[in-house]
């Protein structure tokens, strides 16, 4: 096991996606970009319209790259309002899980369908 991610599904609202982890030995290879990326090919499938994560400070740059962008206001009341993980000290990400904005893979990786 290398990369893992644990995921939690609230209708076709959102999921969160509370923890993401890569062995340290293998960090910097786009592991995570890779998991993100079939979570929301599998979130698409279901119909989920967004994927939502807790972040600390300094992991607001990587999952920005990633296409996450801070919950503000009305929707961070209603992503609060569900159930999801918040943890003091961070702030609630979100990202619409669309077919023409999946998280891109690696150059080097292609996926087995």
């Amino acid at each position: 096991l290398v990369s893992a991610a644990c995921i939690r599904v609230f209708g076709t609202m959102a999921a969160e996606l509370p923890l993401v982890a890569t062995k340290y030995a293998h960090r910097g290879k786009g592991l995570c970009r890779i998991t993100v990326h079939i979570i929301e090919t599998m979130l698409l499938e279901l119909g989920v319209n967004k994927l939502i994560l807790p972040s600390v400070e300094t992991a607001m740059l990587v999952w920005g790259a990633l296409g996450f962008e801070a919950c503000v206001g009305e929707d961070r009341r209603r992503i609060c309002g569900i159930g999801t993980l918040v943890f003091p000290g961070t702030s609630v990400l979100q990202r619409y899980v669309r077919a023409d904005s999946l998280t891109t893979l690696p150059k080097d990786v292609a996926l087995c369908k």
